[in-house]
């Protein structure tokens, strides 16, 4: 986790104006689905989102539908297999993330 922290200034934010301007929290309100924490972090360019979600669900989260988003390469090359399994569908901007899992998502950069 202190790679992917060190990954990005994102992880890193340090001050409250930039953390109101720049994090949202989408799993809130009355469809909210107890026990998952999913969090958006965006760049001055809107093209950073990092995710994390703590248990199994497959979450739709429409406001991140048909971004680019992929499992953060840390994760990726993790010896742990089971982040490893962590994906996003796009389309439906859905996630699924396997149980006890922190996994993060980011739009790479071109």
């Amino acid at each position: 986790m202190l790679k992917i922290r060190y990954s990005s200034p994102l992880f890193r934010l340090g001050n409250a104006s930039d953390i109101e301007k720049r994090v949202h929290f989408h799993n809130t309100g009355p469809s909210l689905v107890p026990g998952v924490i999913v969090m958006s972090i965006e760049d001055a360019q809107n093209d950073g989102h990092e995710m994390a979600q703590l248990d199994k669900k497959s979450l739709e989260i429409p406001d991140l539908a048909s971004m680019r988003l992929e499992l953060h390469p840390v994760q990726v090359n993790s010896t742990d297999a089971l982040v490893r399994q962590s994906r996003y569908e796009a389309a439906a901007g859905r996630f699924h993330v396997p149980r006890r899992t922190t996994a993060v998502f980011v739009e790479p950069r071109c």
